[in-house]
């Protein structure tokens, strides 16, 4: 066996050296033609691979005609273009290559820098993608994205039993099995503050080594000692001090405790419970007073939730968690959360425990995503929100987590769901380090499970469905299609009155794999109803880059019926269907408007169809008013005429 060895040894250096000084000499060796076809083991189902993806990889004497986003061998682009192929990635660009070196088996070291990875037209099948490829003779292999049955779970005693059930419903197991976080992903809880002690928690506390607790500002950062975390709202409600202490020194600010929990605990510490996001950092912002104990419960307010949010971003953080609100929006509110977005961070918000479909903030503002809570049988907590602005739902009832004083306890709210579903974030950030915030929102939401049928009452209402971890970390050929720019026009000035014709124009942009030509966009009614007829409820949109914002290839466009009362409020749900991949967007629509809007110049008011001016209702709600250079001069009393 050694000579053998030693003769398979030599023969392998010679042909290695002639192939490279070929090679060197500007002459590589012609492509011979191999009849090579692929077939899947008939024991594997979808579930064993991913779909829509194949690995393949160049062999070395064609290394010199490769580069990190292209692949220049005519054969190949062929191949490529005939299976729709996008989003071209060399896996290991970084790879150490040893040259013309062997193993101890006597093989030349394996140059892993050669496999690449492609998506293919979901129309074909996963063979006859893989098989067009292998005709290319530069191509060494081709074969599936492959992967396996879950095996992972942690050893904290109470995530086994039912107390995180949560984590067996979102997949949160099979996640960890391709990634246990990052732990350069950060997730800033902005909260109550937080056990900084507890066993549960301080491991994954993350840590600003530039600012060691010293009594300098080492970072210049405009904050000393910030070496884990701030407090923006210090010891007293009654005169805010911000200081560097966010540790909670009371029950009264447990809240923050669990919800760091919830998002990120420390996980296979073989005590307590786990947290979605594994081994991702927590960041944590307090934003209540030590003493404050004015909420409802006792516990103390947010006062400083976008100051927190705005800090967050400047320190790093990836996902912002914010398990608070009400129904106060304005404007600087949003400016925060598009500073934040703008900054690489993603604001994740608790939707509100209300029970009804009211704006709520920050998670009605442009760019968060927006939270609900279910159970553990998916259906809606009775206590959660819902509504249009609904992003995604994810488990808030009765979730077992840490609080003060390194104790546990269970909790219910939207405040809970909407940390399990920043952990989320936080692995699909982990998974996919190169995703802007939106992206990584777009693909939690994306990867859902739809939970309808559980819901009838709250259909569209619920988000995209409640959160799937695996398939958020895993899938790599779903477009994300969102309306951008919509606009209704009409030929009444905005009556939409009977008979009128309403035309629904927009642009749409995709946030992740490019569609195919057959994405298609399709107008109904959520509830049936005869006030409108449909002139055009189709559009063909085609092929939508990644991140690219096109407009509608056509309009929407329906008639008023004679028979829509006033003020006839319409949900229009927009359908988005490429292949495997459907979405909706939800257009409330008020039709037979009783009051039109009027601005002339420097005047605005609002007309009624029933005598009224300035606004349509005793509580002074629904109207401009009377606005002369945007000031309101319409107050109770009469309108006096001279």
């Amino acid at each position: 066996m050694i000579k053998i060895a030693r003769l398979g040894f030599a023969f392998a250096f010679a042909l290695a050296t002639l192939i490279a000084n070929t090679a060197d000499a500007g002459n590589p060796i012609n492509p011979k033609a191999e009849n090579r076809t692929f077939k899947l083991n008939t024991k594997l189902t979808q579930s064993d691979y991913l779909p829509n993806v194949i690995v393949f990889k160049i062999k070395p004497a064609f290394k010199n005609a490769i580069s990190k986003s292209q692949i220049g061998i005519p054969s190949l682009q062929s191949a490529i273009q005939k299976i729709s192929g996008s989003e071209l990635i060399q896996k290991y660009p970084n790879a150490k290559v040893a040259g013309n070196k062997f193993t101890v088996e006597g093989n030349l070291t394996t140059d892993i820098s050669l496999i690449y990875e492609i998506k293919f037209n979901p129309n074909i099948s996963i063979e006859n993608a893989i098989n067009e490829i292998l005709k290319s003779p530069e191509v060494a292999y081709a074969e599936p994205h492959y992967i396996y049955a879950p095996s992972y779970k942690p050893n904290d005693p109470d995530t086994l039993g039912t107390k995180n059930y949560y984590l067996k419903i979102t997949k949160a197991y099979q996640a960890w099995d391709v990634t246990k976080g990052d732990t350069n992903v950060v997730i800033a809880i902005v909260d109550s503050g937080s056990d900084l002690d507890h066993p549960d928690l301080a491991a994954n506390q993350y840590k600003n080594y530039a600012d060691p607790v010293n009594g300098l500002d080492d970072d210049n950062d405009g904050y000393i000692d910030n070496f884990i975390g701030w407090d923006f709202a210090g010891a007293d409600f009654n005169t805010i001090v911000e200081d560097n202490n966010a540790n909670c020194l009371g029950s009264n600010n447990n809240h923050g405790s669990h919800v760091s929990g919830d998002a990120s605990a420390v996980t296979d510490n073989g005590i307590g419970v786990s947290g979605m996001g594994f081994n991702c950092r927590i960041l944590t912002i307090k934003c209540s007073a030590d003493n404050d104990t004015r909420a409802p419960g006792g516990v103390g307010y947010i006062l400083t939730g976008y100051e927190a949010i705005v800090y967050a971003a400047d320190h790093g953080a990836d996902i912002i968690n914010c398990s608070w609100g009400g129904g106060g929006g304005g404007q600087a509110g949003q400016d925060a959360i598009d500073y934040a977005t703008q900054q690489g961070s993603l604001v994740i918000a608790a939707a509100g425990n209300s029970n009804n479909a009211d704006p709520h903030f920050p998670s009605s503002f442009v760019g968060v995503l927006s939270v609900a809570s279910t159970n553990s049988t998916d259906r809606k907590s009775g206590f959660s929100n819902f509504g249009n602005s609904i992003d995604v739902s994810a488990p808030g009832s009765g979730i077992y987590s840490t609080v003060f004083n390194n104790s546990y306890a269970s909790f219910d709210g939207t405040s809970m769901a909407s940390p399990i579903a920043a952990g989320a974030a936080a692995l699909v950030k982990s998974v996919f380090p190169s995703f802007t915030p939106l992206q990584v929102a777009e693909q939690l939401r994306v990867t859902c499970d739809d939970i309808d049928a559980k819901n009838i009452s709250f259909k569209t209402k619920l988000g995209k469905g409640r959160i799937n971890a695996f398939r958020a970390v895993t899938d790599v050929t779903s477009p994300s299609v969102r309306s951008k720019n919509l606009e209704v026009l009409d030929n009444t000035n905005g009556g939409r009155l009977l008979g009128d014709t309403v035309t629904i124009s927009t642009h749409f942009i995709n946030y992740l794999r490019p569609t195919s030509a057959n994405f298609t966009v399709t107008a109904s009614l959520l509830t049936a109803s005869t006030y409108i007829t449909f002139i055009n409820d189709q559009i063909t949109q085609g092929v939508i880059p990644t991140l690219a914002i096109l407009p509608g290839n056509g309009t929407i466009s329906f008639v008023v019926n004679p028979n829509a009362p006033e003020d006839a409020l319409l949900s229009i749900k927009l359908s988005y269907t490429d292949g495997a991949y459907t979405d909706f967007e939800m257009i409330p629509i008020v039709v037979n408007v009783s009051s039109l809007n009027i601005t002339v110049n420097q005047i605005s008011t609002t007309a009624t169809g029933i005598g009224k001016v300035g606004f349509a209702d005793e509580g002074l709600t629904r109207g401009l008013g009377f606005k002369y250079k945007n000031i309101n001069m319409l107050y109770e009393g009469a309108l006096m005429v001279g």
